[in-house]
């Protein structure tokens, strides 16, 4: 199983109030968001190689359904793998939380919590 990249989800209360310090103060382009509700829920932002995801905390309450990935302040990580099966069968000390699923957005996903404690949504898309 390999990693080919961790991006960093930040949980907040609004998705909308946190935007203007990434993309204003921080230089990053807000290159996707989805809805939740009558609000963003999630967002992925870059700066060249630098990227960063924002999802609201009503959002990941609903998508993740795990209590410690969707209080305000937290931050899961994303990890984009070769095979989830391949980073489920390595896994021996990580808690799986969901099971492997298929989601909207291309992608079959488990997550995990580590022994650290910290939240990891371990990814596969499609090859193109």
């Amino acid at each position: 199983m390999s990693i080919s990249k961790i991006t960093p989800i930040l949980v907040v209360e609004s998705v909308e109030a946190n935007l203007p310090f990434w993309s204003e103060q921080m230089g990053y382009e807000i290159v996707h968001t989805v809805p939740h509700n009558k609000d963003i829920g999630f967002a992925i932002l870059k700066k060249g190689e630098s990227e960063i995801m924002i999802q609201s905390s009503a959002s990941a309450s609903e998508d993740l359904r795990i209590p410690e990935a969707h209080r305000p302040g937290t931050v899961v990580l994303y990890a984009d793998v070769d095979s989830v099966d391949k980073a489920l069968k390595s896994n021996r000390d990580g808690e799986v939380l969901i099971a492997k699923r298929k989601t909207d957005y291309g992608a079959t996903e488990a997550w995990i919590k580590t022994p650290s404690g910290t939240i990891l949504g371990l990814a596969e898309f499609a090859k193109k």
